[in-house]
Order: C-alpha cells, then structure tokens, then sequence
C-alpha cells in the first residue's frame, strides 16, 4: 500500500479522528496513543460478550471495556511498519453492522494473522466458495432459513456434496463465462447417492467491479445470522465451515478477493443416465480419479430450480 493510504500519517500523539460514519450503532475512529502508536477505536451503546477478552491479534494489542450504558474495543498495532496489515482490518470492522458482527470479524482475522501474510486464496478456491455461498444465501435461506442452510451445507467439511438436505442433495460447481461450460468432478461419489436426488447447480462467473466477493457475501450471510437472536450460536458454525473451506479475508491490493459476478445458472438433474461415473462400476484398483462433464450436451437434464422444491 501507498503511504499516502496510511490514515495515521500527520496525526499527532493522543489523538482520535472518525472514520467515515457508516450505522448509527458503532462509532469508529482512527486514533493514537500517547507514544504516537496507530490505533482503532470502537464505540457502541451495545455491549460485547467476554469472548472478546480472549482475542488474540498477532502484532496487535487489544482492550475492550463495557459500562453501564456503553461498550469501547481498542486496538493499538505494536510497530507502525505494519500499518498495512492494520489498515484492512480496521476497515472491515467499521465496515460491520452490530458489535456481533465486529466480535464475528475480529475472531476470523485472529485466525488469519496467525499464518503467513503472503498466503492467498487461488482463483479456483475463490469461485467456488462464491457460487456455494451464493447458493446459500440467495437459494437455501429464503426457502428452509438459514439455520438449515447452514448446517445443510455440508462441503468444507470435506463430504461428498456441497449441500445436504432432507430430500435431495445439491453440488455446485462454477466456470469462467469465457470458457466452455464444463462441470470438474473430483471423484467418483460426489455426483452419487443410493437414497436422495441430486442436482447440479452450474453458474458461469465473470469478473467485475460492480460484483461481489466473497467476504462480500459472508457479511451479508452475517447480518442475517445477527438479526436473529436465536440463532447467534450459527456464528461458530460458520466460521468453521469458511476455516475448513480455506478462507483468508481481504488483505491488500496484490492479495485482494475477486468481485465476481454471476452471468448465468443452470441446474441439472443427475438422473440414472446422466453422464456420469458410479463408483460401484470401478475396479477396484482405482482408489480416486477426476473428469470434466461437458454441460452444453446435457441440455435434457435441465430443470427449474423452483420446482425442486415444490416437488420434494
């Protein structure tokens, strides 16, 4: 990053300045102490739980205070020279909708300081974990709600399929719309089943500014979560399922998630004769394999995704 994208540069020691102004329930401002340490400050009349004191940031201390009638969280980096890493994540958190999605943030940037800065999501991850979580907030919540769409998605914790539901199961798959609309298949169960239908959701992604990431969707999966006070306990599920799947927040320019955009969604019945490997017809010799489906001969098995549901 640029030093003229630096926040704190001028500021003189002790002092605090507000950052642009985004919900009425937190206030956020860029602060510094009296040594001149770069800091974020978190005001709120909502109060965190005491799970916040046991947060650990790599090269960040924290301090957290409820009062009677209000709420502060403190983070002051250690060496200056990193502001770079401190930027992004104060961003995200002024960027939260309610100190549950704050405390939601500030444990999965925990998790994330503590690996090595220059890892990164490939491409390849990033599509799929955005055509999943897409699937389940744009398909699954509005349908069973988003307990069920959560626990009924069953990928990162390395199953067969993606999503697991009481009458069908569904596997996502996603392409560049640039490219031939190929399903990858990475073994021979993962478009089987001896009891439930399966369908496969194939989308056709394109890059572009005015899309979406996929940090984009899990805040928008977390202010769902945090509307409904009876399903706060969702928070540690989630966050396990994205820890499972790979996923590492938004760090800086080189390392940025892609804004995606779906340009197009089919869905496919995976019938009996739908092309397709059943792991009871190999030898047994081969342990694992991988191929590639060519959608655009499969038109037969197109269905509508409404009609799964009012036909299960």
């Amino acid at each position: 990053m640029k030093n003229s994208e630096n926040p704190w540069q001028g500021m003189e020691p002790a002092r605090r300045r507000r950052v642009n102004k985004v919900n009425d329930k937190i206030e956020c401002y860029w602060v510094t102490d009296y040594n001149g340490k770069f800091g974020f400050l978190i005001e709120s009349k909502d109060f965190f739980d005491a799970k916040t004191k046991q947060i650990k940031l790599k090269g960040i201390t924290v301090f957290n205070e409820n009062t009677d009638d209000s709420s502060s969280l403190l983070l002051y980096l250690n060496k200056k020279e990193d502001w770079d890493m401190f930027l992004p994540l104060c961003k995200h958190l002024s960027s939260a909708s309610s100190i549950s999605a704050v405390q939601i943030r500030l444990g999965r940037w925990g998790k994330f300081l503590q690996h090595e800065r220059n890892k990164a999501m490939t491409r390849e991850m990033q599509m799929g974990l955005f055509t999943e979580l897409t699937c389940l907030k744009e398909i699954l919540e509005p349908k069973i709600g988003i307990k069920q769409a959560i626990n009924a998605w069953v990928g990162p914790d390395s199953d067969k399929q993606d999503f697991l539901l009481d009458d069908f199961i569904l596997e996502i798959k996603s392409y560049r719309t640039s490219k031939t609309p190929v399903a990858h298949i990475s073994s021979a169960g993962q478009l089987y089943s001896e009891k439930e239908p399966i369908y496969l959701i194939l989308n056709a992604l394109m890059d572009s500014e005015k899309g979406e990431s996929v940090s984009d969707l899990i805040d928008e999966i977390e202010l769902i979560i945090s509307e409904d006070e009876i399903n706060r306990e969702l928070i540690e599920v989630l966050n396990s399922k994205l820890d499972n799947y790979g996923y590492i927040p938004d760090f800086d320019n080189e390392t940025s998630l892609i804004k995606f955009k779906i340009d197009n969604s089919s869905v496919y019945h995976v019938t009996n004769d739908f092309p397709k490997i059943i792991p009871n017809n190999l030898p047994l010799q081969i342990t694992s394999l991988q191929y590639g489906i060519d959608l655009s001969k499969c038109s037969d098995y197109l269905v509508n995704i409404e009609d799964i549901f009012e036909n299960e």
